[in-house]
């Protein structure tokens, strides 16, 4: 999840080159999830309440006929406890998907936010 610079210009390129909010990979992953289910996954103590919107979902075919390109829209919204505070984020998604054994899996995941400031508590979600 490159970060997202406000820069001048219309057609200027906001998106940074050399700065991520995160770069995950399957082990990075796989840690995180594996870490909601134990005692010190203080954030989701009590849980949260969080919804995922996916739309303007459009499909790519690649050279591999197994292999596509899917760009989405993405909001999610989160609410905690008795708070009347709701976090939200929202952006675009570059994935590849890939069939594996008759599976459709993501290969690849990229997300672009459109705020140039995340003013969610936490990046424990899922996006």
């Amino acid at each position: 999840m490159p970060l997202r610079e406000t820069v001048e210009g219309v057609d200027a390129n906001n998106i940074a080159e050399d700065s991520a909010f995160f770069e995950e990979t399957k082990k990075s992953l796989t840690t995180r999830a594996n870490r909601l289910y134990t005692k010190s996954a203080w954030v989701e103590n009590p849980a949260t309440r969080q919804r995922h919107f996916i739309t303007n979902i459009f499909i790519e075919g690649t050279t591999n006929p197994n292999e596509f390109k899917v760009r989405s829209y993405f909001l999610f919204k989160r609410s905690r406890g008795s708070s009347h505070t709701i976090e939200e984020m929202f952006g675009e998604r570059n994935d590849i998907i890939r069939k594996v054994n008759d599976e459709y899996k993501i290969a690849e995941r990229t997300i672009y936010p459109d705020q140039a400031v995340i003013t969610t508590m936490n990046m424990s979600m899922f996006l």
